[in-house]
């Protein structure tokens, strides 16, 4: 057992440190993200609970509160997945109800950039010109 077989060894233990170090770091990262997807989901799923109320609400103020919750939700879930067209399609129609007609056009800028080949039409007319 010479240098050389010193060397391998130390090598070896150095390899299986950085192995273990990586192996830590991949199953952070996967914990991170299955944190992230369930925070996605639970905005969305509280945005788009909001958005139903509010466009059911006949209550302006209440209507209001429901559309402001619901641009928070999408906001956050956006934070998560920002390549989803139909979060942004969705933030601009509480916009919308919100009278943020501003914010609902370029919400539904970056939607119909998303999916260019989406029917946005309806979402347009709510935005007027």
């Amino acid at each position: 057992m010479g240098i050389g077989f010193f060397a391998v060894m130390a090598a070896g233990g150095a390899f299986l440190v950085w192995l273990n170090w990586k192996k830590i770091g991949h199953e952070e990262a996967v914990t991170s993200q299955k944190n992230q997807v369930q925070q996605l989901a639970r905005s969305v799923a509280i945005a788009r609970s909001r958005l139903e109320q509010a466009r059911a609400q006949q209550d302006p103020e209440k209507r209001a509160d429901f559309a402001r919750q619901a641009v928070d939700g999408y906001t956050q879930a956006l934070g998560v997945d920002p390549n989803e067209a139909i979060y942004w399609g969705e933030r601009a129609e509480a916009h919308v109800i919100l009278g943020n007609l501003e914010a609902a056009r370029r919400d539904l800028a970056k939607a119909k950039e998303l999916r260019p080949g989406e029917d946005w039409s309806v979402l347009e007319k709510k935005c007027g010109p």
